[in-house]
């Protein structure tokens, strides 16, 4: 296991081995199961995986709902004297937390399978990568929508109310956040030469590019050349995005920002991984 609370940080874990994950590898990279039967090899796999990892489940079920009621009950008040629904407001920046979150474990279980040789073996099969590819981010879509719905839950204990199609816009634009982040995270850490200990790094770099955002302060807040900094950089839009569907405040030029740096971002990581498994052959 890999702890990083030494720095402060939460603990990213890589994954143990157990039989039953053992089993669906053997099963997955076989050459005798159909692509399909590979992809429900691998997403039995990695369920598997996520189940016994209990940094994760940490990550998933309680950091992100603590954050928010932390942060409701101390600033809540004030901002709402502001006029901020802070309710509202944090819950945006924390299902974009969740979703760095479900990248960064996301990379450390890639990293565990490109040390342990389970990626150079999937490649040597037809059709097998695509099943490991497809049921890597399928668990990563399980794992934030279980997130999300935790959160949401919380939210309305404390006082939210939403319609349906808020909660479900809402999960899909937290879905497609995590989703991108998974991608570039996944394609970079599979170019790597040590990817566990650089998947140990990931979760550092995204929490400081996070504390560098809109997402738990305001942009009134800011002034000068700072707020145009901070509402621009990656993340900003993104969560302005999601924080827009609970505000009911949509804007079409923050969207086609937010849009725009989806787009930029999941090409990044699609590339990185075309060229992973373009520029080597399997060994």
């Amino acid at each position: 296991e890999q702890h990083a609370g030494a720095r402060g940080e939460w603990p990213v874990i890589a994954p143990h081995r157990h039989p039953e994950a053992e089993a669906a590898d053997r099963t997955a990279v076989s050459g005798d199961a159909p692509t399909a039967g590979g992809v429900r090899a691998f997403i039995r796999r990695d369920l598997a995986l996520l189940r016994r990892n209990s940094a994760s489940l940490i990550s998933m079920f309680v950091v992100p709902p603590l954050f928010l009621l932390c942060l409701v009950g101390v600033f809540g008040y004030s901002a709402e004297e502001s006029g901020v629904d802070y309710l509202r407001y944090m819950l945006a920046g924390c299902i974009f937390q969740a979703g760095m979150f479900t990248s960064s474990a996301s990379a450390m279980a890639v990293a565990h399978d490109v040390e342990s040789g389970i990626l150079d073996r999937v490649r040597l099969v037809p059709g097998a990568l695509a099943g490991f590819l497809t049921g890597r981010l399928v668990v990563d879509m399980v794992r934030m929508t279980a997130s999300t719905v935790t959160l949401f839950i919380v939210a309305r204990l404390c006082g939210l109310s939403l319609r349906w199609s808020e909660y479900g816009l809402t999960l899909l634009w937290g879905l497609v956040a995590a989703l991108v982040l998974c991608l570039i995270t996944d394609g970079w850490i599979v170019l790597l030469d040590k990817p566990v200990a650089a998947a140990a790094s990931v979760q550092s770099f995204e929490m400081l590019l996070f504390l560098c955002s809109t997402a738990f302060i305001p942009a009134i807040a800011l002034s000068g050349a700072l707020r145009a900094v901070i509402e621009h950089m990656p993340f900003s839009p993104i969560i302005a995005v999601i924080r827009n569907v609970l505000t009911h405040e949509l804007s079409r030029g923050g969207t086609i920002e937010a849009m725009t740096w989806i787009v930029a971002l999941g090409s990044v990581g699609i590339a990185l991984i075309v060229k992973r498994f373009s520029g080597r052959s399997a060994t």
